[in-house]
């Protein structure tokens, strides 16, 4: 239902409307949420026997509604965003069937007041229940186990969590209970500092636990939350069905933290480990150490997440202290930077396949509720690079003792502060390191200035390893997905040669490449590669050689225009014979070479919107397989004779082809083009919606403009051939009265021009001297009589 018909929807129900529940009797969805309903006494759904889900949320409810006015068929209840502050009566009286309630985001007070003793009497099928974030006025807070002991086929919950309140032993009796999710609310003297180390007694049947923040919404900078610092040894080892564990953004954390949590993991069968952004966003670099991430060796984790830390460096081999079990990879948002990121030991991890690197050395600031934040976190961060430094196999700091003052925290280290960093990586490994470096490696960072010019651009035959102009990329064995986007990489891609050929997909979005230089070798067997948003102006026709098993390319958001007029032939994409999906939109294209897609038979979606183009001249008869083409937002008034003369040979084919928001000419010069576009109407997109502008640029509906420009347009044509037959007939008389005014003088010139280049008499041939000159004068057609005979009597 739209949000415009709400309101109104909602108005009508609260007047008791016996004719919209007639109309709304079969409907098994009803969303009433965003308007301003207050109070549920004066109307009920009860005869909307087929409903399934409702949804009330974000209005201004002050209690639940009354479940004897729901129907007994609802099995989704949404009231989350209200101001409910009581369950109210017999607030679940009909909901036997409800599998999922939702309250988050109210104003329930954690006590046994509000949580009465049969408040869930009736809800015994209940399956997901959202509970948190409401406990903010609470003072005591507690989780009554009369209350809970009823929901017994409950599997996800999500809770407030405080200081003093524990899981009872209610909580261990839900057996069916699988994820569990704690909001801390960070409340002076009620918000969680430290979890304990039997914190989770009573629910170590759970196999999901979600003790992160979501997002940065609640951050602010009062200074006054209580945030999450620590979790004591144990905690999690309780958890021993534990398979997914989510810590991210308590931003106190750190991986101090972390070291406890891992030691744990063992004891549990964890499969996804989620840790982002556990440090504030901004500050110095962190470092990880390999007892930080040790422990995970002996799990069976597929999964790990340590995006956003401001990790800058790990500790050498690092990597060979993951779980070969580990398939996903993510380390976004970080400081690792080319000349910094180590490749020791990144051939031990098989099992990784997909790989995310993206948005190195940049800031967090978007995710940030306030606009500005600032970290006081050096000295925690230090002290905890400190403890971690010195002693390996514990991490629990003084502060969880009762805690100590940040001067007397100082004196520990403060004369090692500074050299920390740099005494970080210790050299216990430099055999093993010299032993397992591929042979073939060669470090970029070797060539500081490396340009375009320093590169000879050269045609290479195929896609082969050649130690004077490539350079070796060094990835995971198994490696499948990599993405490594927003990192500003450099200004160029030079000549690489992977060193596996596992990869899949490849992401180098957003990087500010200005060339793509190549070529890229030893991926035969990528099929979804990104280059878009990087601004680049120049491209190689041997680029892509290497990508022979390609079919979707993206290089969107770049410069290419000028680059691509210079492929005459379609060389830029002559290997990519498998191409299904070419995205070429934004790159400030104004035209095309005729046989630009020569080499590109099997593409079915063509996109090449949001360019300058103003005319289409590119042959694409021969893509059999073209489902669409886009040219959407780009510069074209009208199509010309010749190219809709193109477009009109795959017409035939079952392709939708796009034209929106372009500056079409309502005018007699594009007639025929309009013309020609309703005629194919039913293959192109929002034919309806298309616009023209007439000769006050104006916009007008192409479908309502057509008719009417047909009669100016032919009226046009009949003046026009009028006027034309006007003129041709007052010139005719113009010319016909000059030649009779003129008759004698035009007569004798004639004759005169006959006479220079004809010859007007006959001399005599026998040079004689005469007294007398005789003249004849005689017509032409006695010619022979005057020769013949005249001159015999003559004589």
């Amino acid at each position: 239902m739209k949000r415009s018909e709400q309101f109104t929807l909602a108005t009508i129900i609260l007047n008791i409307s016996q004719t919209l529940i007639c109309y709304l009797i079969n409907y098994l969805i009803l969303d009433l949420s965003f308007n301003k309903i207050n109070r549920s006494e004066n109307y009920s759904l009860s005869e909307l026997k087929t409903l399934q889900q409702l949804d009330l949320s974000n209005n201004n409810f002050h209690s639940v509604l009354d479940g004897r006015k729901l129907p007994e068929s609802v099995i989704h209840l949404d009231m989350s965003w209200n101001k409910i502050n009581s369950f109210g009566r017999h607030p679940f009286a009909n909901s036997r069937r409800l599998r999922v309630l939702d309250l988050h985001q109210n104003l329930l007070s954690y006590n046994r007041t509000v949580f009465q003793r049969n408040v869930f009497n009736n809800l015994q099928s209940l399956t997901d229940l959202n509970i948190g974030q409401n406990g903010y006025d609470t003072t005591e807070p507690v989780y009554p186990e009369e209350v809970f002991k009823h929901l017994k086929s409950l599997r996800t919950l999500v809770i407030d969590g405080f200081l003093t309140t524990s899981f009872g032993k209610v909580f261990s009796e839900m057996k069916n209970l699988q994820a569990l999710s704690i909001n801390n609310l960070m409340l002076p003297n009620l918000g969680i500092e430290t979890i304990t180390e039997n914190y989770f007694e009573n629910v170590s049947q759970i196999t999901a636990l979600d003790i992160s923040l979501n997002g940065y919404a609640q951050i602010n900078t009062s200074g006054n939350e209580i945030r999450l610092k620590s979790i004591e040894s144990g905690a999690i080892a309780k958890l021993t069905n534990l398979r997914s564990l989510d810590i991210s953004f308590n931003s106190m954390l750190g991986f101090c933290g972390l070291r406890n949590i891992t030691q744990d993991l063992p004891n549990t069968d964890i499969k996804v480990l989620k840790a982002n952004q556990i440090f504030c966003p901004y500050g110095f670099s962190t470092i990880l150490f390999v007892d930080d991430i040790k422990p995970l060796k002996d799990t069976n984790l597929t999964e790990l997440y340590l995006d956003g830390n401001r990790l800058e460096m790990t500790e050498d081999l690092a990597p060979t202290y993951l779980p070969k079990t580990l398939r996903v990879l993510s380390l976004m948002g970080n400081r690792l930077r080319l000349d910094k990121y180590k490749v020791d030991g990144i051939l031990t991890l098989t099992g990784i396949n997909s790989l995310f690197l993206s948005s190195q050395d940049q800031t967090q600031s978007q995710n940030v509720h306030s606009g500005w934040y600032v970290c006081n976190d050096f000295t925690d961060t230090i002290q905890c690079l400190y403890d971690r430094k010195s002693n390996k196999q514990s991490c629990m700091l003084q502060k969880q003792n009762g805690g100590v003052s940040s001067q007397q925290r100082q004196v520990s280290y403060e004369s090692n502060e500074f050299g920390l960093i740099a005494e970080a990586y210790s050299s216990d490994y430099v055999n093993y390191v010299d032993s397992v470096k591929h042979p073939w490696t060669r470090d970029i960072q070797s060539y500081q200035h490396l340009t375009a010019a320093d590169i000879q651009p050269y045609p290479p035959p195929n896609c082969t390893f050649d130690p004077l102009n490539s350079f070796v990329n060094m990835i995971p064995p198994n490696i499948k997905h990599i993405y490594f986007e927003s990192s500003n990489l450099g200004d160029i891609i030079i000549p690489y040669w992977m060193s596996y050929d596992t990869l899949e997909y490849i992401s180098l979005r957003g990087n500010n490449f200005q060339n793509f230089l190549g070529p890229v070798c030893n991926v035969t067997n990528v099929k979804i590669l990104d280059l878009s948003e990087n601004m680049c102006l120049n491209i190689y026709a041997h680029f892509f050689i290497g990508f022979i098993n390609l079919e979707e390319l993206f290089i969107q958001g770049n410069l290419l225009g000028d680059a691509m007029k210079t492929f005459k032939h379609g060389e830029l994409f002559e290997k990519q014979l498998k191409l299904k999906i070419l995205n070429i939109s934004s790159n400030r294209i104004t035209t095309l070479p005729n046989n630009f897609f020569d080499h590109v038979p099997n593409i079915k979606t063509l996109d090449i919107s949001h360019n300058l183009l103003t005319d289409w001249n590119v042959t694409i008869s021969h893509l059999w397989k073209l489902n669409v083409l886009d040219l959407s937002y780009n510069q074209i008034i009208f199509l010309s004779d010749k190219a809709m003369e193109k477009l009109d040979k795959i017409t035939s084919h079952n392709i939708q082809i796009k034209m929106m928001h372009n500056p079409f000419e309502c005018s007699c010069d594009s007639l025929s083009f309009l013309l020609w576009y309703k005629k194919h109407r039913k293959r192109m997109e929002s034919y309806s919606t298309v616009t023209c502008k007439n000769s006050k640029r104006e916009l007008i509906y192409v479908k309502d403009v057509l008719l009417s420009l047909q009669k100016k347009c032919s009226f046009k044509v009949g003046l026009i051939i009028g006027a034309g037959l006007f003129l041709f007939l007052s010139l005719g008389m113009i010319f016909g009265a000059i030649v009779y005014r003129y008759r004698i003088r035009l007569r004798y010139s004639f004759h005169m021009f006959k006479r220079q280049y004809f010859g007007g008499y006959e001399p005599l041939h026998v040079i004689q001297n005469y007294t007398f000159d005789a003249f004849i004068s005689y017509a032409d057609q006695d010619r022979h009589f005057v020769i013949n005979r005249l001159i015999e009597l003559e004589n």
